[in-house]
This record gives C-alpha cells, sequence and structure tokens, in this order.
C-alpha cells in the first residue's frame, strides 16, 4: 500500500472530529513510522502530525519534532513548522504564527477535498493551479513591498500583464511567457544579481520559482517541447503551491519555501 493510500484510509477512519479521535492512537502510529519509514510520498506522515497538532498540547512537541527532524530533508519540509510554534505558544497569534482555530481551519481545508480524485493533475486542478500560482506571486511581491523599488513594481507589472494576456483566448504565446521569466532577459536574473539588497533577490527568486512552474504546466497542458531550465517533477508542483500557501507569510519565509521547490519541485 502505498503511503498515498496509507493517508486517504486514515482520513477516511478519522475524518475532522478531532474530539473523538484517540491521541494515544496518534502518537502511537506517528511513533511507528518514525521508527520504520515508508518511503515514497510524505502524505501519510505529514497528516499524522497534522491530527497530532489538531488533538495535541505542548507535550506532543517533541514528538513532530522527531518527525521533521529524524527521519529526512523530504519529510521536514513536509511538516508545518507552524505547528510546531503553535503548540510552543499555546496556540496564540503572533507575526510568523497564525492563531490555533486558523491553522486547524486551513488543515481541513487542505484534506477535505484531498483524495476525491485521483492524484493526477487533472484539467480542473490545472486551472486552479494557475489561478493560485498568480494569486502567490501577487502576495509575495505584496509581502516585499516595502523593500521594491518603484521599477521593480513596474517590472512586476508588466510580467503579470503577459501572463494574464495568456488568459485570453487568443492568449497562447508560452514563448513569451517563458522570455520574461527565464529567457536571457528574464526575471531570473534579478534573483541572481548579488548586487540588489538580499530583500529584493529573494522576491524574483520566489517569484521565479512560481511563475516557472506555471509556464510548465502550460507547456505539459499543450504539449510543447519542454526548455531544459523547466525540467523539474511536475507532478510536485501542486505540493510546492500548497506549501507555499500555508507558509508564506512573511519575509522570514523565504528560505523554508525555497527550499522545499529546490528539494521537492528541482531534480
Amino acid at each position: 500500500m502505498t503511503n498515498e493510500q496509507r493517508a486517504e484510509m486514515l482520513l477516511k477512519k478519522y475524518g475532522f472530529s478531532f474530539h473523538s479521535i484517540p491521541k494515544d492512537e496518534i502518537r502511537s502510529l506517528l511513533e511507528t513510522e518514525i521508527a520504520h519509514h515508508q518511503e515514497g510520498s510524505s502524505e501519510y506522515i505529514r497528516l499524522l502530525c497534522g491530527y497530532l497538532y489538531c488533538i495535541g498540547d505542548s507535550s506532543d512537541v517533541s514528538l513532530l519534532e522527531m518527525a521533521k527532524y529524524q527521519i529526512n530533508m523530504d519529510v521536514g519540509c513536509m511538516i508545518d513548522q507552524e505547528w510546531l510554534d503553535s503548540l510552543k505558544n499555546g496556540g496564540a497569534e503572533e507575526e510568523s504564527v497564525r492563531g490555533r482555530e486558523d491553522i486547524v481551519k486551513r488543515f481541513i481545508s487542505y484534506y477535505q477535498n484531498y483524495f476525491t480524485a485521483e492524484n493526477v493533475i487533472e484539467e480542473s486542478l490545472v486551472n486552479s493551479l494557475y489561478f493560485r500560482i498568480l494569486q502567490l506571486a501577487q502576495s509575495v511581491v505584496d509581502v516585499y513591498r516595502g523593500a521594491l523599488t518603484p521599477e521593480d513594481l513596474e517590472r512586476f507589472e508588466q510580467v503579470m500583464a503577459v501572463f494574464q494576456k495568456c488568459q485570453e483566448p487568443q492568449g497562447h504565446d508560452y514563448g513569451n511567457l517563458y522570455d520574461v521569466i527565464d529567457g536571457e532577459d528574464g526575471i531570473w536574473v534579478l534573483g541572481e544579481d548579488t548586487t540588489l539588497p538580499k530583500p529584493i533577490q529573494e522576491c524574483w527568486r520566489l517569484e521565479t520559482c512560481l511563475l516557472s512552474c506555471y509556464i510548465r504546466l502550460k507547456f505539459d497542458d499543450h504539449n510543447e517541447v519542454i526548455p531544459q531550465d523547466l525540467e523539474m517533477q511536475a507532478e510536485k508542483i501542486p505540493d510546492f503551491i500548497a506549501f507555499m500557501e500555508t507558509h508564506f507569510h512573511s519575509q522570514q519565509d523565504f528560505y523554508r519555501c525555497f527550499d522545499f521547490f529546490s528539494h521537492t519541485v528541482c531534480y
């Protein structure tokens, strides 16, 4: 049985009635998984950790830390640091940590429809991914806005205009999308420019990651030849987008989001 199938069975068994989920069972399952981790998708162990967060307290932090830090980097990236921070502070809302009620709601929202269809990038999912990626691109600029120059903001608006054009019925110029992101003078150059202030570099690096995912999905969707610098694990793009939506709230979140992309989406 794959880890995806194990996660699906776990959801069917426990659902989201957290008051009726026995914490001892969840802890036991998690301890077993840490000791005998099954390679493959990290969704099963992430779900166990999420359940433990939703029904747990500060006494469960050490077990969650074992799951996050003692297996491997892929698993560690999938287990939300915010869950640990929230249990440590008693569920209070802080600058870089949402309140517990909000975190639990997002956990439910993420898994509520996770297994309603086969775990593939279907047309409806791809369409929603396009929209979510553009939303995240705007969110990144909003987070870094105070550090960006007027020229940066103008450049971003120009980039977004190209992507919005692509959304129109006759707007399928995917080569143009590629040029503004990954081409010779694309925004990737700004992310690698060490003469720029660090926050500006970070902003353009995340924009390059996100919008390169968008372009790769478009190329796949229309059976275009994939450029070498867009070779990535496209099936992992939804995981990266979900990770960004869950974890990117401030400039301090750059490294964990960039690392997740590097270790999960990139070859």
